[in-house]
């Protein structure tokens, strides 16, 4: 049998190792704690906590005086929140840019409408950067929200093109003017693209990862 490791498709994303970089050099020999997992994978997150880098759920849970905002972002008003800490803001530069998008969409008299995960961290802290978002995992979901005179759709950074293209064909019936930002980050949309190249040639694929995380299942899926 013959095992093809490609090197283009092993390690972290650009905005998952400066997370990891960001806090491991902030907390070198004090505790630091992270406002929820800074990346989906428990090898890692297992990994930081013996470096002293844990993890905590909420704001009411901090008990160290450096704090870090993991890659996925956080929610709006949560660094003022936190202003009385050390903060280390590791969110994703792709993220930052998504959450400006949105904000100044959203200022501009639009509606949002978010292709993802609702639940993921990503989403919830991009969304509240709206005065109001939908957020849709697929095509058959748009077709449920109704019908607004300014639409404007963005994505995951974690989500596949032809998902994103799905959506956009389906709004079009929802408003007389649909505008859209393809917001999957570069790093995604090439690894995506070369896992589905890579799977055409091979008998069957094992994506290692966490299963939580976004960018694993998407390259599972896609494979």
């Amino acid at each position: 049998m013959k095992v093809v490791t490609p090197e283009n498709l092993q390690g972290f994303c650009f905005g998952v190792k400066r997370a990891i970089d960001l806090v491991k050099s902030a907390s070198p020999d004090k505790p630091l704690q992270v406002l929820g997992l800074l990346v989906h994978n428990p090898g890692v997150v297992s990994d930081l906590a013996s470096h002293g880098i844990t993890t905590v759920k909420s704001i009411d849970d901090i008990t160290c005086e450096t704090v870090a905002i993991t890659a996925h972002g956080a929610p709006k008003g949560i660094p003022e929140i936190l202003a009385g800490k050390r903060l280390i803001d590791a969110t994703c530069p792709f993220v930052e840019r998504f959450q400006k998008q949105v904000e100044e969409l959203s200022g501009a008299g639009y509606q949002i409408v978010i292709l993802g995960d609702a639940n993921h961290p990503e989403i919830i802290s991009v969304s509240s950067f709206a005065d109001s978002s939908i957020v849709v995992d697929s095509a058959e979901e748009a077709k449920k929200i109704g019908w607004f005179e300014k639409i404007a759709l963005v994505c995951q950074t974690t989500q596949n093109i032809e998902t994103l293209q799905g959506v956009a064909g389906e709004l079009v019936n929802h408003t007389n003017h649909l505008l859209v930002k393809n917001t999957i980050c570069s790093s995604t949309r090439t690894r995506q693209e070369d896992a589905v190249s890579l799977s055409k040639k091979v008998s069957a694929v094992v994506v290692v990862g966490g299963f939580m995380s976004a960018n694993t299942s998407r390259l599972v899926k896609l494979s």
